[in-house]
């Protein structure tokens, strides 16, 4: 399912990539809580990796799921 977003998004319907955000809002959220152990900041980290994601989906290679490429995103930020 990720992959057909992925391609919406990618041809110009951005407002496709509000999949993703209910996808893994959630998910991306607590694991920013995890590591950041504030609430604000682990929902600042989760906003700022949704944008690294879109800004950057075009450089997402399919190699992995976008799951855990968007994971990735979040622990980095």
């Amino acid at each position: 399912m990720d992959e057909l977003y992925i391609k919406q998004v990618l041809n110009g319907e951005t407002e496709a990539f509000k999949y993703f955000v209910q996808q893994y809002s959630e998910r991306a959220y607590h694991m920013a809580l995890s590591i950041l152990k504030s609430e604000i900041t682990a929902k600042d980290a989760v906003q700022e990796s949704f944008l690294i994601a879109f800004n950057k989906l075009s450089t997402f290679g399919g190699k992995a799921r976008f799951s855990t490429w968007f994971f990735r995103i979040v622990i980095i930020a």
